[in-house]
């Protein structure tokens, strides 16, 4: 097949080309083409590498059209109603998989519910228990037994009022109260991860029924 080409634009800054092919009795075919290298040979290997042969041959030569319906052509039928698909029936492995997921949700709900620690002179502060902050007590407990941390650092609280108000602190710790307050929530943890261990028991022991907040209120 005979063919020619034009490089209607050369643009180096963007390393782009824009060429227009033209054969005889076949439209022209305008392309984009990504170039990195603008020499003369190794724009022509692009080029021709890029020749749209082969829509030139699906207009020479169009996929046969064999239409089933006619224009104009009136069909006679009957109403037929969608037939209506069973509802899912998951197996037991997957209702098994499932509960065990809302097991271990529920036991990281309560996990990362936070803790209440109660000072020295009787004031409440709340701290949160997610895992981020679990990993930041951890770590302040590393430094503390290191002998690392300096006695009184600021720690983000909140201050909890008798009627269980929070209000946003940054509260000076010492090493004993910060420490007092990582046991705390390592306590806390355990119960949870506790609780949801006594929950799996009892279902593979067939109560299926078994909840995480049964569990976790009879754990002292």
């Amino acid at each position: 097949m005979d063919y020619k080409y034009t490089v209607e634009v050369v643009d180096t800054t963007n390393s782009r080309i824009r060429v227009k092919y033209t054969s005889m009795g076949r439209a022209d075919v305008r392309k984009n083409l990504r170039c990195n290298d603008f020499t003369a040979v190794s724009v022509d290997e692009l080029i021709n590498t890029n020749c749209p042969i082969d829509l030139w041959d699906l207009e020479e030569n169009p996929p046969p059209v064999d239409p089933e319906v006619v224009e104009g052509a009136e069909l006679d039928t009957t109403y037929r109603p969608p037939v209506e698909q069973p509802p899912y029936v998951p197996t037991p492995e997957e209702v098994y998989q499932e509960d065990m997921r809302v097991i271990a949700a529920d036991r990281y709900f309560r996990e990362a519910s936070g803790i209440v620690w109660t000072d020295s002179v009787g004031d409440d502060f709340f701290f949160d228990t997610t895992v981020p902050s679990q990993n930041r007590h951890s770590a302040a407990q590393t430094r503390i037994n290191q002998s690392a941390r300096g006695d009184g650092g600021v720690w983000k609280c909140f201050a909890v009022d008798q009627v269980g108000g929070k209000t946003l602190k940054y509260r000076p710790m010492t090493n004993d109260d910060l420490s007092d307050v990582n046991d705390i929530i390592a306590d806390h943890v355990e119960k949870c991860f506790d609780a949801e261990s006594n929950t799996v028991d009892r279902y593979d022991d067939g109560d299926t029924d078994a909840t995480f907040e049964e569990e976790w209120a009879k754990l002292p």
